[in-house]
């Protein structure tokens, strides 16, 4: 998502943030952002895996929702998260893999139809300060409850500065050559029927709210794969 967009969300979020119920929220989305070009895991991926882990070894998130595809390069985001976040501590069977989302609006949307599968009442999302509320705005104008979870270094500064100063020696999951299209993806999917958005569907979303009319939330192309074995840790 451009920064404009990330700005006008944050923006929109400014004043809803929610403090975690008591005992934690069932499952946080934490939201992809691009591996290095050679697959390696990014400053932003091993941030947010870094807080993913903390909030569950805090006791504020019982399970954890990796989302993102192969959006900006040839590795799964959501993998190399759940990587990441296994390399922290965090058990693999508390961490649910979204692999399909391109964009935010969808990382939030298709995490929530995850959790609704798996059981999961009070959702959050644990994401950079900014970021995770306007996913969570995001939500709640589809009509969901959401847990604004921004990145906090003073939960637990020590353990997060420990996570952060682990080796990074994570890699994504390739994709083959022929199934990721790089900038020419989202055309594609729009001429073959697939759902695209791009800054002016967050700016929609945006009006139809001021007119307090309720948008729709994007729909997964496919049926996520990740579950076809997985149980409701």
């Amino acid at each position: 998502m451009s920064w404009l967009a990330s700005t006008l969300l944050a923006c929109a979020a400014t004043g809803h943030k929610l403090p975690p119920p008591l005992g934690g929220v069932d499952a946080a989305i934490v939201p992809g952002c691009p591996n290095l070009s050679d697959g390696r895991v990014s400053e932003c991926q091993w941030r947010r895996a870094a807080w993913g882990a903390e909030l569950y070894r805090a006791g504020l998130a019982k399970n954890l929702i990796a989302s993102g595809a192969a959006a900006h390069t040839p590795y799964v985001e959501a993998e190399t998260l759940r990587d990441a976040m296994v390399v922290m501590g965090v058990p693999a069977d508390r961490i649910h893999l979204e692999t399909q989302a391109l964009h935010s609006d969808e990382n939030v949307a298709f995490s929530l139809q995850i959790a609704d599968r798996l059981g999961y009442g009070v959702v959050g999302v644990a994401s950079d300060a900014g970021h995770s509320g306007g996913l969570c705005w995001m939500a709640r104008r589809w009509g969901r409850d959401c847990v604004d979870l921004p990145f906090d270094a003073d939960l637990d500064g020590p353990r997060i500065d420990d996570l952060l100063a682990l080796p990074r020696d994570i890699w994504g999951t390739a994709v083959p050559v022929q199934t990721w299209m790089a900038e020419h993806r989202e055309p594609h999917m729009a001429k073959t029927g697939g759902y695209a958005t791009s800054f002016p569907h967050y700016l929609k979303l945006a009006a139809r709210s001021a007119f307090r009319r309720r948008p729709r939330p994007p729909l997964p192309p496919a049926p996520e794969p990740s579950l076809s074995d997985e149980g409701s840790g």
